[in-house]
C-alpha cells in the first residue's frame, strides 16, 4: 500500500476516533450516574482520548500496515489496525448521519416576524461582570458569554385555544450560579426580563451549583416578575449542593413556584394552563399526567411540560403535551460554522442542541441557556427568548 495512502487512512481513523469519543461523552453526559462516578469516566474518556491517537500513530510509525494477512500480524498489530478500520467506519457513518439529519430535521424555521438584539453587557453595564479566570477568558476575541441575545420567537402550536392566542413565555434556562459571574449579570438578565413584561416565566434547570451562591441567587431571582408567575424545575447541576431540598425552599421564599415532579393548573383568559415538571433522570419522579382533570366539559387547555434536558421529549409528547421547555445542552457552547455544535450531554447527541422542533404533537423549544461551568460561548450567545404563541393561520 502506497505510503500516501497510509497517510490519508491514518488521518481518517483519527478523525473517527475524535467522533467516537465526542458521542461517548455526549451521551455519558445525559445519564443520571453520580457526579463522582461521571467523574471517573471523564478521566477515563480523557485519557482513551488523548492516549489511543498517540498509541495508533505509535503503532503506524513503528509497525505500518504490510501486505502481510490478518493471520501473520501480531495481536498489538490486529489491534490497532482493527480499532482503525472501526474508526474509518465511523466516520463514514457520522457523514451520512449528518446529511439525513439534514435532510429529515424536526427543526422548525424561524418565523418571520422574529426578531431580537444582542447586548454587550461590557458596554451596557460599564464593567466586566466576572470573576478571577474567567473575568480573563471572557475578553479573548470571539468569547461570546459576555454578549446576551434578547429574542422574540413567535411559536405556532396547532391545538392552542384561541383565547391564549399572544400569550408570551419567557424561557430561562441553565443559570448555574457558580461565583465565576457577578450578580450584576444576573441583575442585568433579571432587568431584561422584566422589561419584556411576560405573561409567565419559566425556568428550566441547573439554577445553582454552589451552595454559597445560593442565597443571593435565590434573592436575585426572587425579582423576576410575570403575570401569571415564575416557575422552576431543577437540573444536574443542583445535585452537587447535596441538599435539593434546600435549593428548592430557598427558591420558593422568594416566590417562585415548583414543578419539580408535579402538573398545577393555571386559569388564563378562560382557559387552564396545565405546566408539568420533569427532572428525570436526576430527580424523580416526573408529575403524572394520568392525574390532571380530563372533563370534557372543562375550559379548553394548553398543556406545557417543563424539562431539563431534551431527552425527555418522548415524555412530553407521550402525554400529548403542546410545548415543551427544555435546557441542559446550552446549545453546545461552540458552534462550527457549517457543522454546528459538537458537545451536547444529550442521547441524541447534538440534534436538539438548540432551537424550536417539532413532532406529532409537541413542538419543543431548547434554550441556549445563560451560563455554565466553562467560561466559553462561540456563535452560541447566552438568550433570553420571549416565546409568544400562536394559533394557525386558517387556510382560506
Amino acid at each position: 500500500m502506497p505510503f500516501l495512502v497510509h497517510v490519508v487512512f491514518l488521518c481518517v481513523a483519527l478523525l473517527g476516533h475524535s467522533l467516537i469519543c465526542v458521542a461517548i461523552v455526549n451521551r455519558l453526559h445525559s445519564l443520571g450516574w453520580n457526579r463522582w462516578f461521571l467523574r471517573v469516566a471523564d478521566a477515563a474518556w480523557c485519557l482513551a482520548a488523548a492516549g489511543i491517537p498517540l498509541w495508533i500513530v505509535h503503532r503506524w510509525w513503528t509497525a505500518p500496515l504490510s501486505d502481510n494477512t490478518w493471520r501473520q500480524l501480531s495481536l498489538a498489530n490486529r489491534a490497532w489496525i482493527g480499532y482503525s478500520w472501526f474508526a474509518v467506519v465511523a466516520v463514514l457513518v457520522g457523514v451520512g448521519v449528518f446529511f439525513w439529519r439534514r435532510c429529515f430535521s424536526h427543526e422548525l424555521p424561524p418565523d418571520p416576524h422574529d426578531c431580537g438584539e444582542r447586548i454587550n453587557l461590557v458596554q451596557q453595564l460599564g464593567c466586566i461582570p466576572a470573576s478571577g479566570v474567567t473575568r480573563w477568558i471572557a475578553q479573548l476575541p470571539g468569547n461570546e458569554i459576555l454578549t446576551l441575545a434578547v429574542q422574540d420567537k413567535s411559536l405556532t402550536l396547532a391545538r392552542l385555544p384561541r383565547p391564549l392566542a399572544g400569550l408570551s413565555i419567557v424561557h430561562l434556562s441553565d443559570w448555574h450560579f457558580t461565583g465565576q459571574l457577578t450578580p450584576d449579570f444576573y441583575r442585568e438578565v433579571v432587568r431584561q426580563n422584566n422589561a419584556l413584561d411576560p405573561d409567565l416565566v419559566v425556568i428550566t434547570g441547573d439554577i445553582v451549583d454552589k451552595a454559597n451562591c445560593l442565597e443571593w441567587g435565590a434573592e436575585i431571582l426572587g425579582q423576576l416578575r410575570s403575570r401569571h408567575g415564575v416557575f422552576f424545575v431543577l437540573g444536574n447541576h443542583e445535585l452537587r449542593i447535596r441538599d435539593e431540598k434546600r435549593v428548592r425552599a430557598a427558591l420558593m421564599q422568594r416566590g417562585l413556584q415548583d414543578l419539580g415532579g408535579r402538573w398545577t393548573d393555571l386559569p388564563i383568559q378562560g382557559c387552564r394552563v396545565i405546566l408539568a415538571g420533569n427532572e428525570l433522570p436526576w430527580f424523580r419522579p416526573a408529575a403524572d399526567w394520568t392525574t390532571c382533570p380530563t372533563d370534557e366539559s372543562a375550559p379548553p387547555s394548553l398543556r406545557v411540560a417543563v424539562c431539563h434536558s431534551p431527552d425527555q421529549w418522548y415524555w412530553a409528547r407521550r402525554a400529548g403535551c403542546d410545548l415543551m421547555l427544555a435546557g441542559h445542552t446550552h446549545g453546545g457552547q461552540v458552534r462550527l460554522p457549517g457543522i454546528g455544535p459538537v458537545f451536547a450531554p444529550s442521547r441524541y447527541g447534538v440534534r436538539y442542541a438548540s432551537g424550536t422542533f417539532f413532532r406529532e404533537p409537541t413542538v419543543m423549544h431548547v434554550s441556549r441557556g445563560l451560563a455554565g461551568t466553562r467560561p466559553w460561548r462561540w456563535n452560541c450567545p447566552p438568550e433570553i427568548p420571549r416565546l409568544t404563541l400562536r394559533c394557525p393561520t386558517p387556510r382560506v
